[in-house]
C-alpha cells in the first residue's frame, strides 16, 4: 500500500487489512503469489461507508504460466524461423557458387564449349593450316589505275568451317578478315608502281596460312 508517500509491502495469507483515515494510506495494490490464484478484494471509498464488494476466484496464476509458457513457445519458434532463414542465406549463396562456376566453365583458353564440342566431334584440335589455292585480281586483273584493286582468294582445309583471309600491302597494316571465297578484299595502291600483296588465311582453328602476289597500279 503506498502509506506516507512511500510504498510499504505486507504479506500475508487468508487476512483481513483495515486501515482508515489516519493512517494517512492513499493507494493499494496487490500481487498474488502461488497457484491457487484466489483473491478476494473489499474495499471502501469513504471512511465508514462500504461502497463496492469485488470478488474474484479464478486460475490466475494458471493464465500467468500460460501466457509465459506460450511466450517461451513464441520465442522457441522465432528462433527455428532464424534458424531457417540462415541455412537458406547459406543456401542461396552456395547455389551462386556454383552458378559463377558453371558460368566460368562455359570457356577454357578463351574458346567457348560449343568450340570445344565442335573440336571434339571433328576427332579433336586441328594444327593443319588451310591451303591456299589461288590469289590473284577480281576477274584475273593484275593492275589498277584507280588505286582500288580487289584482291580474290581461294583456299581449301582439312576440316570443314569458314575460312577467312585478310591482306596487306607492301608490308602495311592488315585488311579486317573476310570471309572466302565468297568476298572480294578491297585493297589500296597508294602510289604508281609494282606492289607486294600478302593475304592470310585462317580457319575456325585458327591456323593460318600466307601468299604473295604482285599487283600494279599504272
Amino acid at each position: 500500500m503506498l502509506k506516507n508517500g512511500q510504498w510499504v509491502t505486507y504479506n500475508f495469507g487468508d487476512v483481513n487489512l483495515y486501515f482508515g483515515p489516519g493512517d494517512n494510506v492513499t493507494a493499494v495494490r496487490f500481487r498474488i503469489n502461488g497457484s491457487s490464484g484466489y483473491c478476494r478484494i473489499e474495499y471502501n471509498i469513504q471512511w465508514g461507508m462500504f461502497t463496492y464488494d469485488y470478488y474474484e476466484s479464478s486460475t490466475m496464476a494458471a493464465n500467468v504460466l500460460s501466457t509465459k509458457t506460450s511466450a517461451d513457445n513464441a520465442y522457441s519458434a522465432a528462433s527455428t524461423a532464424a534458424t531457417y532463414a540462415l541455412n537458406a542465406y547459406d543456401a542461396a549463396n552456395a547455389a551462386k557458387a556454383s552458378a559463377d562456376q558453371a558460368a566460368a566453365n562455359t570457356t577454357y583458353n578463351g574458346q567457348s564449349a560449343a568450340y570445344w564440342a565442335y573440336l571434339a566431334a571433328q576427332g579433336g584440335v586441328d594444327t593443319t593450316p588451310p591451303m591456299i589455292q589461288k590469289v590473284g585480281g577480281q576477274n584475273g586483273a593484275t593492275c589498277t589505275t584507280t588505286g582500288t584493286f580487289y584482291v580474290v582468294v581461294q583456299a581449301t582445309d582439312n576440316r570443314t568451317g569458314q575460312l577467312q583471309a585478310r591482306v596487306q600491302v607492301d608490308g602495311g597494316a592488315w585488311t579486317g578478315w573476310y570471309n572466302i571465297p565468297q568476298s572480294a578484299i578491297p585493297v589500296t595502291l597508294s602510289t604508281i608502281g609494282a606492289h607486294t600483296i600478302t593475304v592470310e588465311v585462317k580457319d575456325v582453328a585458327g591456323n593460318t596460312s600466307q601468299a604473295t602476289m604482285t599487283a600494279f597500279r599504272v
